[in-house]
């Protein structure tokens, strides 16, 4: 069964949020530590085309503004 297209931009836009925010245990994460752990997943926590997608806007995002 397919899981459906929205279904797996939340999974990738979900692990984003989780670690580019501040928690009660922790602060924010570094960006390159975020990056690096949506490449690890990618094509296997991730689906790849939508990970690929956050990975060029997190390129392209130098100052590290789409956290929190």
């Amino acid at each position: 069964m397919d899981i459906p297209e929205i279904a797996r931009i939340i999974g990738v836009a979900d692990a984003y949020d989780a670690m580019s925010s501040k928690r009660s245990y922790r602060d924010v994460l570094p960006q390159e530590v975020v990056r690096k752990e949506i490449e690890n997943g990618r094509g296997s926590q991730f689906d790849p085309e939508i990970a690929d997608v956050m990975l060029q806007l997190m390129d392209e995002d130098v100052d590290y503004e789409m956290h929190e």
